[in-house]
């Protein structure tokens, strides 16, 4: 805790104080409310039907053996739905091609996973009775299996006879081709990206409610975006809007999976209405990796042109993103995001990019936190690794020679995508965070560090890792936020940001306290909050205190003018010299004390201190990182150990440290885990291999390594505040800089690592070998299998 940095009496803290989260007892107690929390015992339930195949013709979906079952309330598919979707997809452009989702597969599935009908009964035993006797009968159709898969002419077109290739955006700026013709040197590697979950610790849930007396629906839903979920909604059931009331819930995590209207929403909407009844559906963790949507898989073909300083003059990319069986929310961002931010800190004066959004026979795919970023991050700085070592350069110095200078804002990268608008660079310094990422390494003294380690563990290999981040952070939609004072001068603040576990409420408590100079006790924050009469977006790209804490200040602003007028009326004998500050109104003659809002309140009531804060996105913010880790390789073994990590972060100005801290720590070891661990497989046919957590290894807490992180400070200029989003810098850099660390401690092998893993044991051993092959000098390494 930095007492230095508390202003006031009591718990008032300011901008840049390491405030203590404000919801962790109620967290760690068991107090907050999550989903299971909104249930209760008169609630129907119900079971989703999924399809088991990854593509079919569904023949007959037959419910007969279940409406036999004691309890059973509701059968729904298709053909029983009088508005079947498409489900929401807001990353679309005028030439994109239809892919749609439905609520219920309809004639056809298109992926193993996808919903074809759904089952309700009094009781959870009942229902799973009564959904086990559901016959479905399919013909199974040949399956697209991948990106590259789906470009192919004998593929099957899975929407339309247009082609599985239903979005691409391209980039064009300066000459690459001149540029390309004139390079001493040119450069050429394909990347690949692996699929994975983001697995939060709760998996998803909906409940709806009807008011018999409104006729008013109730979603208790784990939605990251209430307020879009909302509004979808309405025009899916064909409700007002006003009539619709999404019930605020902690979510347990989101990371981008959560950030979607989903077909269970509407079941349980529909089931609820047509019942007149509570009606919810939890979902499973087997569920979990089937039904809710995917991140990450694609390749990107990239080529660098490069003088012989190792200066880049022009960069090509040809990016393919699997996105599954149709668009979801924000399918088409991540590579849209690659495709556009690939150059990253770098200048680089020409550039073309062609990205494809193809759909295949897999789950669909949704934005995963830093949505492309990492994507991009991990081919520019493969590229950059393997630019140093083709010219016989130091690493950090090829990057210093192709950085923006720090003087080189607003910066326009000459592209725009969907939902971003035009890419213009606000704030920056580069180098700095280079600098300050290598002396936390201690990238100085490593040479010796490895020498002593090798020479102390003869079976491993220690390797040096580093990525530059660029990351577009804070977003539209504008933000409102509502703020009202009670009777005991407590401030109330409403807002559609949702908490995922990010410590929202905190944040915009502590923007307030310092605005208004109060106590932190005396202020509430309210998330999730769809009964606001303004807009409202919810949490994604990194928003949350950046654009939420902007209408904040806003608000507190409104509410000391507010203030200010009504103690004039009060007290008019003060004119000119009333003024807000110590937390209340000053400058009454004869009092010393500051006149309160709780005081204001008893006189005129609270209806004059109702104020609206807002805040309009002139543009996105964009932050910036350099990572650094250093990992050890066992070559016996094949293990993997990340041992330090380093991140000089610059989100802006910092409103707490602490807060700062646990988004990149968090972020980090979800790249790890992606990195090393994580891979959701399919089979031949399409059918998911990961049932479960046994299935699906995440890190844990003996896999943390030690962290160094410095915070580097460039204010915005488009944000009050000076803030800029820090929710997915820690993941955006991972990827890339481990397993550049990985290449660096095989470096006496011939190893190119051109994917983001997972480098499991088996996987490292299988490189070894396969490089061993290579070198008639050194044996082969036995397989792991192979080991008695």
């Amino acid at each position: 805790m930095n007492a230095a940095m508390r202003i006031g009496a009591g718990g008032s803290w300011a901008i840049g104080g390491a405030m203590p989260r404000r919801e962790d007892a109620e967290l760690l107690r068991a107090r907050a409310p999550f989903f299971a929390d909104r249930l209760r015992p008169d609630h129907a339930h119900m079971v989703v039907i999924r399809s088991p195949l990854a593509h079919g013709h569904i023949l007959s979906i037959d419910v007969s053996a279940a409406q036999a079952v004691p309890g059973f309330r509701l059968a729904l598919t298709a053909a029983d739905l009088r508005w079947n979707g498409p489900l929401p997809s807001l990353d679309r452009t005028e030439a994109s091609l239809p892919a749609p989702l439905t609520v219920l597969a309809d004639g056809r599935v298109r992926y193993a996973g996808e919903p074809v009908a759904a089952i309700v009964a009094d009781t959870e035993a009942a229902v799973r009775v009564a959904a086990a006797s559901v016959r479905l009968s399919l013909d199974a159709l040949p399956a697209v299996l991948s990106a590259a898969d789906g470009l192919g002419t004998s593929a099957p077109s899975l929407h339309g006879e247009a082609g599985n290739a239903v979005h691409t955006l391209e980039h064009r700026v300066g000459d690459p081709e001149a540029a390309f013709a004139s390079a001493a040197l040119v450069l050429e590697e394909t990347f690949a990206f692996h699929r994975v979950s983001a697995t939060p610790l709760e998996p998803r849930g909906a409940a709806a409610e009807i008011d018999p007396e409104t006729g008013r629906l109730t979603i208790a839903a784990t939605t990251q975006v209430s307020g879009i979920a909302r509004v979808a909604l309405a025009e899916l059931l064909d409700r007002d809007v006003d009539d619709i009331l999404y019930a605020p819930l902690r979510l347990g995590g989101g990371f981008g999976l959560k950030e979607a209207l989903y077909p269970e929403e509407v079941l349980v909407a529909v089931a609820a209405s047509r019942l007149g009844r509570g009606v919810v559906w939890q979902e499973s963790r087997s569920e979990h990796f089937v039904g809710s949507a995917h991140g990450r898989q694609g390749s990107a073909r990239v080529r660098m042109a490069l003088d012989g300083e190792g200066i880049v003059a022009a960069l090509s990319v040809d990016g393919l993103s699997d996105i599954g069986a149709g668009y979801g929310f924000a399918g088409n961002s991540p590579g849209a995001a690659m495709g556009g931010m690939i150059r990253g800190p770098y200048r680089i004066p020409a550039f073309q990019a062609r990205t494809r959004s193809v759909t295949t026979n897999k789950t669909p795919l949704n934005v995963y936190r830093g949505a492309g970023h990492p994507q991009a991050v991990f081919a520019m700085e493969r590229m950059m690794d393997k630019a140093a070592r083709t010219l016989g350069l130091d690493r950090t110095l090829i990057r210093r020679r192709n950085l923006i200078g720090k003087d080189a804002f607003p910066f326009d990268r000459g592209v725009s995508y969907p939902g971003a608008g035009r890419i213009v660079y606000d704030s920056g310094d580069y180098e700095r965070c280079l600098d300050e990422a290598m002396a936390a390494i201690g990238a100085d003294g490593f040479a010796a560090r490895r020498d002593a380690f090798e020479a102390e563990n003869p079976g491993c290999r220690l390797g040096l890792g580093l990525a530059m981040v660029v990351e577009l952070t804070s977003t539209g939609p504008d933000e409102t936020v509502e703020l009202s004072v009670d009777a005991a001068g407590r401030v109330h603040v409403a807002t559609a940001i949702v908490a995922i576990g990010q410590g929202i409420e905190s944040a915009l408590t502590q923007v307030l306290s310092a605005a208004l100079g109060f106590d932190t006790d005396d202020i509430a924050v309210h998330c999730a909050s769809s009964l606001l009469r303004h807009s409202g977006g919810g949490t994604f790209a990194s928003r949350g205190t950046s654009v939420g804490g902007a209408a904040v200040a806003d608000g507190a602003e409104k509410l000391k003018r507010a203030a200010i007028a009504l103690g004039a009326e009060l007290h008019p004998e003060a004119g000119a010299a009333l003024d807000w500050a110590e937390g209340g109104l000053v400058g009454i003659p004869g009092r010393n004390a500051p006149l309160s809002l709780a005081e204001l309140v008893a006189a005129a009531g609270s209806e004059r201190l109702a104020v609206t804060g807002s805040f309009t996105v002139p543009a996105s913010t964009f932050a910036s990182a350099c990572h650094a880790a250093v990992v050890s390789v066992d070559v016996e073994t094949g293990v993997v150990d990340v041992l330090d990590y380093a991140v000089a972060h610059d989100c802006g100005r910092v409103l707490n440290p602490h807060g700062v801290d646990g988004q990149i720590i968090g972020g980090v070891m979800q790249g790890l885990g992606a990195t090393l661990y994580e891979d959701l497989a399919y089979d031949a046919a399409g059918t998911p291999l990961v049932r479960g957590l046994l299935d699906y290894p995440l890190p844990v807490a003996a896999n943390v390594p030690r962290f160094h992180l410095r915070h580097v400070e460039t204010p915005s200029p488009l944000n009050p505040l000076g803030f800029k989003g820090a929710g997915e810098g820690g993941f955006t850099g991972a990827p890339a800089a481990i397993v550049g660390a990985i290449e660096d401690a095989l470096r006496d092998q011939p190893v190119s690592l051109t994917d983001d893993g997972p480098y499991t044991p088996a996987r490292v051993l299988t490189l070894l070998r396969d490089a061993c092959r290579q070198n008639d000098n050194k044996p082969t390494p036995p397989l792991q299998s192979e080991r008695s």
